[in-house]
């Protein structure tokens, strides 16, 4: 990922609300030349100075079968939006695009024992149910949840690199700065409040 300086984040501590706030990552990985893309929610573990993303995919999608053998790249988006000229204080200027990512490289171990599934997908519901303030129970028939277990295929990612981009208009000058925090303070957009929360970190 092109990074100025400017834009850089590298507060681990950042960098992982960043993650649990946006939780859907893009797992990006190389075979025979061709890109294979998949949409994951992934968690975060955590483990003395390792750091650990973790997820699951369908035994039928093929990606997981090159996991092992290739690095692989995830990507989190968070908020993004359109910095119109208007809102500077300074001419002349041109529009840009500011946005907030965050890059993983890892290399993958597969999780394909029932244990360590079950294991997984506890957490996972557990995490994502409590993240949406509601309170489904993992407790399934037995028979039924080991069936569904045969169907997917968890990884465990060891982070090898962690790159943060927050382009907030950093690179401009303070009175034009300000007027971009000024205007996500007062616009009614949808994205505005996302793009905020970042501004004020």
């Amino acid at each position: 990922m092109y990074n100025p300086k400017h834009y850089k984040v590298e507060d681990l501590e950042k960098q992982l609300e960043f993650i649990r706030r946006y939780p859907l990552g893009t797992l990006i990985t190389t075979a025979n030349n061709n890109l294979q893309t998949s949409y994951l929610p992934f968690l975060i573990e955590q483990k003395e100075c390792d750091l650990y993303l973790l997820t699951h995919l369908a035994r039928s999608n093929p990606q997981w079968k090159e996991l092992t053998k290739t690095k692989a790249l995830i990507s989190f988006r968070g908020p993004d939006c359109y910095i119109s000229p208007t809102l500077y204080k300074t001419s002349p200027q041109v529009p840009t695009w500011n946005y907030t990512a965050i890059e993983c490289s890892g290399e993958a171990e597969l999780v394909d024992d029932v244990v360590g599934l079950d294991a997984l997908m506890k957490s996972s519901v557990e995490f994502f149910e409590k993240r949406n303030n509601t309170n489904w129970s993992y407790d399934l028939p037995e028979k039924f949840k080991f069936g569904l277990l045969k169907a997917i295929v968890g990884v465990r990612f060891k982070v090898t690199q962690i790159d943060g981009k927050f382009k907030l208009s950093q690179n401009r000058e303070s009175e034009d700065y300000l007027a971009v925090k000024d205007f996500l303070q007062t616009s009614k957009a949808p994205f505005t409040s996302e793009m905020l929360y970042w501004f004020l970190k």
